[in-house]
């Protein structure tokens, strides 16, 4: 599969297709910096709410996540600019692209075309 952007106005219905979708399933997340440093911010986590909010005037994508001792976990993507989605290997990544870096998500629902069905992709 090609990578495909979905566009900026489709991140709030992408969001909540990406929660019906992928919740309760296991995610690995990953940030690198724009210096290129990779951090790995969780492996193995339940999704519970992707969604897209303003937060102290910018724009936030919002994961909640459970870890596996069943911790609830929130990590924020601040000004996003772009959200592309592949697959790669057999796995999904969703690529969110910030201000502050990239934001890596592994995944492995099979409803990747219900996800972007009626989008507007690039």
């Amino acid at each position: 599969m090609r990578t495909q952007e979905v566009k900026s106005s489709d991140w709030p219905v992408f969001c909540n297709r990406f929660t019906e979708h992928q919740k309760d399933g296991l995610l690995n997340i990953e940030e690198i910096t724009p210096e290129g440093k990779a951090t790995t911010i969780a492996n193995d986590v339940q999704l519970i709410e992707a969604k897209l909010v303003n937060e102290a005037c910018n724009d936030v994508v919002r994961l909640t996540l459970r870890t596996e001792a069943g911790r609830e976990l929130v990590h924020r993507i601040t000004e996003p600019i772009h959200l592309k989605i592949r697959e790669s290997n057999g796995r999904k990544i969703l690529e969110i692209i910030a201000e502050s870096g990239t934001t890596l998500l592994r995944f492995h629902s099979a409803k990747l075309p219900q996800m972007l069905e009626g989008l507007h992709v690039s």
